[in-house]
């Protein structure tokens, strides 16, 4: 169990807005009796004229359970009523409000800090009364121990990011938003300093990686207030975003990089080698891969196995992707990972020949990126078949992803019938000679303006389907996930613990 909110926020009309009006919401516990958002604004602000010098009125905390474990009401009221005890909120006025969104069983705790004498509870220490506390109650319930943030490595995101994840996650599960969440600065930053530290390299080494990332860093060996001795300091910047190692964590500080993570440094070895470094950054390159084939030359973004467990994480455990259909496209070589961790699609001609890496950035833009000159792709699209023999039914769609999706899905194909699923962006790609044979058609309203109206005047027997729609293929997907995800799915990616 943990707690990944704990603040004292200046604004308390938007913490009760999205606490109490979050869809599902459902109030395990109150001393309040308002309806209205503003009511029970003044409700908790009522002894503020007690005790002017307090500029934050209310403690707002998020206590959670690992994802896909769900807990009983009467349990979570429990479990809130017994850490308001343990911090000293016992006769201050509360609400308990339980969201189960996304199958993240947690419960908003808010807590008003002045008692009817004007007294306020003491903030000092918060964070440590909490931990304690929660570890102490996970022990009385029976339910997982709770970790202290002195015993990891990462500082937990902020309320802002975790708000922000579970906001564009909503929004993408309904359709309002076409892409993936963000991913916060800090996720990539531990991310790619995490992909780059498991050889043991040297200081020089783990810089010039970053670096090669796009990664800015900077070595502080005088720092204001530091004594004689004191090991120098490290920051990495990255999208014009900047963090401190100590920021991201213990384990991030130089020091940390040293004990945890086995970077070796050596003064004597390493300082002129990280001056040059840091004065002359090596650039990011792009590597590529050039095969030859007998009628075009293939190219495609260099493949490095070893970051594909990241990237097949990714597919899994965000897109909800069966493991069998990724291994088997990763196999065929269909699918892999870049050097810059990107996703890889293989488009090609229908002839077979791989033409072209449609690479999707899931750490940075996320967009899909042609990799090949325009020269070299103008018959390849992404492409799976379900089925052998002749081509009965296609399926049309925007991009990659959606061809997995409807791949997995399967929801608007016949068993015993021959599938195509394809994805592409240009009207010369398509292979209008399959396409007006198919006795079944089918355009996802996603694709490019080009590709509809090449499609409604080849082809008179085509269908135009809105994925989002319920009953289109991102509607079905959605709807399956839900019935059949698993815990080790995205769930694990908005796990946090107490800051």
């Amino acid at each position: 169990m943990l707690i990944a909110v704990h603040t004292k926020p200046h604004n308390i009309y938007h913490v009760l807005k999205y606490v109490v009006e979050k869809p599902g919401v459902e109030i395990v516990g109150s001393t309040l009796v308002s309806d209205s958002i503003a009511d029970l604004e003044k409700e908790i602000l009522i002894t503020q004229p007690l005790n002017r010098a307090v500029m934050r009125n209310l403690y707002h905390g998020k206590i959670s359970v690992k994802k896909g474990t769900v807990l009983s009401s009467a349990l979570w009221e429990a479990i809130a009523l017994d850490l308001r005890d343990a911090m000293d909120y016992k006769e201050q006025p509360y609400l308990l409000a339980r969201h189960r969104h996304q199958g993240h069983d947690h419960v908003h705790v808010l807590f008003g800090r002045i008692d009817e004498s004007g007294k306020c509870v003491s903030d000092s220490w918060d964070y440590y009364k909490a931990q304690v506390a929660l570890r102490e109650i996970a022990e009385r319930y029976e339910l997982p121990s709770l970790k202290f943030s002195w015993e990891k490595l990462e500082n937990a995101p902020t309320f802002a990011e975790v708000h922000r994840q579970e906001v564009q996650q909503q929004e993408y599960m309904v359709g309002q938003r076409t892409q993936l969440p963000d991913v916060s600065i800090r996720s990539q930053l531990i991310q790619a300093i995490q992909a780059h530290v498991g050889d043991n390299p040297t200081l020089p080494q783990f810089i010039e990686r970053l670096q090669r990332e796009g990664i800015e860093v900077r070595i502080y060996p005088q720092r204001p207030g530091r004594q004689p001795g004191d090991p120098p300091g490290i920051s990495f910047q990255l999208h014009g975003v900047k963090f401190a190692g100590s920021s991201l964590g213990r384990g991030y500080s130089l020091p940390g990089l040293q004990k945890y993570h086995q970077v070796s440094y050596v003064p004597d070895r390493d300082d002129l080698l990280v001056t040059n470094l840091l004065a002359n950054p090596v650039t990011v390159i792009e590597h590529q891969l050039t095969l030859d084939t007998t009628e075009c030359e293939t190219m495609l973004p260099e493949k490095i196995e070893e970051n594909w467990p990241g990237v097949k994480q990714q597919l899994i455990e965000t897109c909800y992707f069966p493991q069998e259909l990724i291994d088997q496209l990763h196999q065929q070589g269909w699918l892999y990972a870049d050097r810059k961790k990107r996703w890889v699609f293989v488009e090609s001609s229908m002839e077979g020949l791989h033409l072209n890496g449609l690479c999707f950035d899931f750490e940075g833009a996320k967009t899909f990126e042609t990799f090949a000159p325009p020269e070299h792709h103008l018959n390849s699209l992404f492409r799976l078949q379900q089925g052998e023999g002749k081509i009965d039914q296609v399926i049309v769609v925007s991009d990659p992803l959606e061809v997995l999706a409807t791949y997995a899905l399967d929801g608007q194909v016949e068993p015993d019938k021959t599938t195509l699923y394809l994805s592409t962006i240009r009207p010369e790609q398509l292979p209008l000679e399959i396409l007006k044979i198919a006795s079944r058609v089918m355009l996802s309203s996603c694709c490019t303006d080009a590709i509809k109206v090449t499609l409604t005047t080849e082809v008179p027997h085509l269908q135009v389907i809105d994925p989002a729609h319920e009953q289109g293929w991102l509607g079905q997907w959605l709807q399956t996930v839900q019935l059949t995800q698993k815990p080790s799915s995205t769930q694990k990616e908005f796990q946090v613990e107490l800051d």
